[in-house]
């Protein structure tokens, strides 16, 4: 409400009344989604020895809530193969490094994903929630960039369930294998994605990690 004993805010779940108290101290408004927009609104009490039917019933004021959210809208990303990545651009009110955000196919919804480390969890957040790391990928392909509060758990892929838009993985397909003859002059032609003029090779022996040095 702007102010107490008015009409609730359009979007406030249960039309804005809470559901009654059992305890005087825990007060809920059902299993409604809230669709009010991010920001700051005002709570205002009613005494249960009123009827509490009518706004000018709720006259007492009881402090403030928050309504946590991205405002940043959803776009598109990439990042390479192999290399933690910044999802960077991220914006809204009560956004903290406690706040996280996961690759999945499809936010809100479904397993985390086999094709990043640590199962394409942010591993860390700066600037207030303005910039997320992802762990590096294992395989390119896209997917979406999806966000849960850090007031959450933020434990399965249905708490991460706000968009923040695409990712497309870039790199050379790692299952593929590739032929060359000894004594003579080898030249591939490398399957992927996202693969652009300069980019480069390295040969290294068999088992060993791409980021040691070739033998």
């Amino acid at each position: 409400q702007e102010k107490c004993g008015g009409l609730a805010k359009d979007g406030a779940p249960n039309g804005g009344q809470s559901l009654s108290t059992k305890d005087g101290q825990l007060f809920s408004w059902g299993t409604s989604g809230t669709f009010l927009d991010p920001g700051i609104y005002r709570l205002c009490w009613c005494a249960s020895v009123i009827t509490c039917f009518e706004p000018k019933d709720f006259e007492a004021y009881a402090g403030l809530l928050r309504i946590k959210a991205p405002l940043s809208p959803p776009r598109q990303r990439r990042c390479a193969l192999g290399r933690e990545c910044n999802i960077t651009g991220i914006y809204g009110p009560g956004l903290h490094n406690g706040d996280k955000v996961a690759v999945l196919p499809t936010c809100g919804a479904g397993e985390f994903t086999t094709k990043f480390t640590k199962s394409g969890i942010s591993v860390r957040t700066y600037g207030l929630g303005q910039t997320y790391t992802l762990p590096p990928s294992l395989l390119h392909g896209t997917f979406r960039v999806c966000w849960c509060a850090g007031e959450n758990v933020c434990s399965k892929g249905t708490d991460f369930d706000t968009d923040l838009g695409g990712l497309e993985v870039g790199g050379p397909d790692p299952s593929a294998i590739y032929v060359c003859f000894e004594w003579q002059p080898c030249s591939l032609t490398v399957s992927g994605s996202l693969l652009r003029d300069k980019d480069m090779l390295r040969l290294v022996p068999a088992g060993s990690d791409c980021a040691s040095t070739a033998a």
